[in-house]
């Protein structure tokens, strides 16, 4: 994701009240993202729904099948991780250390 990307999409939590930035206490060029109590609440709730909803997806399988689907889709995830890493660092090369969000 591009860094301006980045900042648009934080600009608007703390629009909505959701995170606060901070300045750093460790370098002042950078900031910290801090959750909200409106925040944690709305990630509370967002737990919440995403396991009612695996749920009703999972409920015609036995709890076997649930946790063989769960490692098929593991190994689905790190495959597609490990190759999307791969392309991303043969177009940018290695990562950076540390990642700093600058305001």
């Amino acid at each position: 994701m591009h860094p301006s990307g980045l900042v648009a999409i934080i600009d608007e939590l703390e629009e909505r009240g959701l995170v606060k930035r901070q300045n750093s206490l460790e370098d002042r060029r950078t900031y910290e993202l801090h959750l909200t109590d409106k925040g944690q609440a709305a990630l509370r709730d967002i737990g919440r729904v995403g396991q009612e909803h695996n749920e009703s997806l999972c409920a015609a399988l036995s709890q076997r099948e649930r946790e063989q689907l769960t490692g098929f889709l593991q190994r689905i995830a790190m495959s597609k991780a490990l190759l999307r890493r791969s392309s991303r660092l043969q177009r940018i090369g290695p990562p950076s250390e540390k990642i700093r969000l600058t305001g």
